[in-house]
């Protein structure tokens, strides 16, 4: 078992920042120590306060209606919290909660060897009235793009 508090990601270089704080449960089994990491399975939840996801701007991109990544791009939230599963290499997020003030959004997303598949359900009722928006997330860590 493992409880984090206080964690700054600034310093992670995910692209994502803020301060997390979480918990999760570890397994591995293998008969030889070498083998140890290819079992291993984590599930735990998270949540971050006070960031910013880089890399993607969900307001501008359903504003603009582009598909794509908006150069220096960013995501502010408030709270952002989710469930979190690993194994076999890939992490896959679910029950993704955003609350950015006016910007309220649910996802799913999954990373797999670098490369990021997620959908996000984005509330932009408060926003000028934009309404609700489907999202396609894609592409690497490195460099997200937003449909």
């Amino acid at each position: 078992d493992l409880v984090a508090k206080a964690v700054t990601l600034q310093k992670l270089n995910i692209g994502v920042e803020g301060d997390m704080e979480g918990s999760a449960r570890f397994a591995m089994q293998a008969s030889e120590l070498s083998q140890l990491s290819a079992t291993s399975v984590m599930n735990g939840r998270f949540t971050i306060r006070n960031g910013q996801i880089m890399g993607i701007d969900i307001v501008e991109t359903v504003r603009q209606r582009r598909a794509g990544k908006i150069p220096g791009g960013r995501t502010h939230f408030e709270s952002l919290s989710s469930d979190l599963a690993f194994s076999a290499g890939s992490y896959h997020f679910r029950g993704i909660r955003l609350d950015g003030g006016k910007l309220k959004a649910s996802a799913s997303v999954d990373v797999n060897k670098r490369e990021v598949t997620g959908a996000i359900t984005a509330d932009l009722n408060q926003i000028a009235n934009m309404g609700t928006a489907q999202l396609q997330l894609g592409g690497s860590i490195n460099e997200l793009t937003l449909r």
